[in-house]
């Protein structure tokens, strides 16, 4: 009878915090669905795709609003030894909507070890280590994938919110870099404000790679109803 591979505990702590997110989200569209809205409204959005800091007024009459948003993602990195020997590439920045929401950034890969995801996000992944091949072959690791998915490769920047692609081994190396972090993000997150105020709006911008891809520049889109 074939042995059973039972999940290793560090597996089964990632699973549980997929799943944890996934019934948030669920939870949070459910209120979204189920919440009467007068057939005389429209729902109205702001869009904001360029990395910085920005400010957005609360239009008159509206207490509650949903936000898509990603924080950047981490930078990827070379192989042990090329360019910038073991130099950690930057993480991703923050993405935040006043105090009511802030958003992690991916991590910077750091050699050949993948950047660690913000909060739900995934990681980057490791790059590959040969059989003292040699040859240059070894692939980097990709980027970690975003709220819109994506997996940057040797050296790719990373899409929204993505990590960034670790390098591709080269000549005379046996062992590539690591993929950078995304950052985290979230869905239609329902969020309380308070009408005809200024919140401050920052996204996050995408970690350089050091020798790898850049990561991804964090997004945020605001919905309402008015």
């Amino acid at each position: 009878m074939p042995e059973i591979q039972l999940p290793t505990k560090v597996l089964q702590d990632l699973i549980k915090q997929v799943v944890d997110a996934i019934k948030t989200d669920t939870t949070n569209i459910n209120k979204i669905i189920n919440n009467p809205v007068s057939p005389f409204k429209v729902m109205r959005s702001k869009v904001f795709d360029v990395a910085g800091k920005f400010s957005w007024t609360v239009p008159a009459g509206v207490t509650e609003v949903y936000i898509t948003a990603s924080a950047g993602g981490g930078g990827g990195s070379s192989e042990h030894g090329f360019g910038i020997s073991g130099a950690a590439a930057e993480a991703g920045g923050v993405t935040s909507f006043g105090n009511l929401l802030s958003l992690t950034g991916g991590g910077g890969a750091i050699g050949g070890d993948g950047g660690i995801g913000g909060g739900n996000s995934g990681s980057g992944g490791r790059g590959v280590i040969g059989a003292n091949t040699n040859d240059g072959s070894m692939p980097g690791g990709t980027g970690g994938a975003g709220i819109y998915g994506g997996n940057a490769g040797h050296s790719a920047k990373g899409g929204v919110g993505s990590g960034g692609g670790g390098r591709n081994s080269s000549e005379y190396k046996n062992y590539s870099g690591g993929g950078g972090g995304a950052g985290e993000f979230k869905i239609k997150y329902p969020i309380s404000v308070t009408s005809n105020t200024s919140v401050a709006v920052t996204i996050g911008k995408g970690g350089l790679g050091a020798g790898g891809g850049a990561g991804g520049n964090g997004m945020m889109i605001i919905e309402w109803w008015e």
